[in-house]
């Protein structure tokens, strides 16, 4: 499992999986040492197993989905704020040249454009500061005499647009990428509060469930601990266990209470 969800999780998911593990390894053994307790017969208490089983892998794949959705949002956020600083830079560039053109045209071209002061880092800020100057040179449309040669505020301003506009589609994008990041957050809190609740009520009677059959050792091991639960441990070992078998009376090969 990627630890790009989050070590907490990623434990969660870990002792999800143990439960489900022990249910799968135990269920029926421990379901015959305990036919007919509680009026339920060894069918009985094998369904009450299943059930508890299927419940805890459900909503524990559903946490590990949507933390797993949620760690791949950010990584796209993360290119995506690559590309917006890259952009930034190649704007604050293209702003640069376009005022060291207009200052070489005259010292009051700059402000007259506005252009003038220092150039805004922000993304934000630099793409409202860039179209803003771009709208006012295309507007004058005017020819500025530039050490002796001849530029069209308009030529300027169509320079300096792709910039402008690249800018402004790594700025959406990545607003979008963080309102998708936000849902997914919201939704990560609501199943992992879902998964706690689940967790500690199955493993608390799977717990239960053991330590009626006598199987004390097995009990402890599904215990939901606050550890445990918060994800602040994770399971020693694999759970790879011995199955646990009733005793067998050699006379009719029935199996009996231990």
């Amino acid at each position: 499992m990627s630890n790009n969800v989050g070590k907490t999780i990623e434990n969660r998911v870990k002792w999800g999986r143990w439960v489900v593990a022990s249910l799968d390894v135990h269920g029926e053994p421990v379901s015959r040492k305990l036919d007919g307790r509680s009026a339920m017969s060894a069918a009985e208490w094998n369904q009450w197993f299943l059930g508890h089983r299927g419940e805890m892998h459900q909503t524990t794949e559903d946490l590990l989905g949507v933390a797993l959705s949620l760690a791949r949002e950010r990584a796209d956020d993360d290119e995506q704020r690559t590309q917006r600083d890259e952009a930034t830079d190649m704007l604050r560039d293209d702003v640069g040249r376009t005022r060291s053109l207009l200052d070489s045209a005259g010292p009051s071209h700059a402000t007259r454009f506005g252009l003038s002061g220092a150039t805004p880092r922000s993304g934000t800020s630099l793409e409202a500061y860039a179209r803003n100057a771009a709208e006012a040179l295309r507007e004058a449309d005017e020819t500025l005499d530039v050490m002796g040669v001849q530029v069209s505020t308009s030529t300027l301003a169509d320079n300096l647009t792709p910039s402008v506009d690249r800018l402004s589609a790594r700025l959406v994008g990545l607003a979008e990428e963080d309102r998708q990041a936000e849902a997914l957050l919201v939704e990560r809190d609501e199943m992992l509060e879902r998964w706690e609740r689940t967790y500690r009520a199955i493993a608390q009677m799977l717990e239960g469930a053991y330590r009626l059959a006598g199987e004390d050792e097995l009990a402890d091991r599904v215990r939901p601990t606050i550890n445990r639960t918060s994800g602040a441990e994770a399971p020693d070992n694999d759970p790879q266990v011995d199955p646990v078998e009733p005793l067998v009376d050699v006379n009719d090969d029935e199996p009996v209470e231990a």
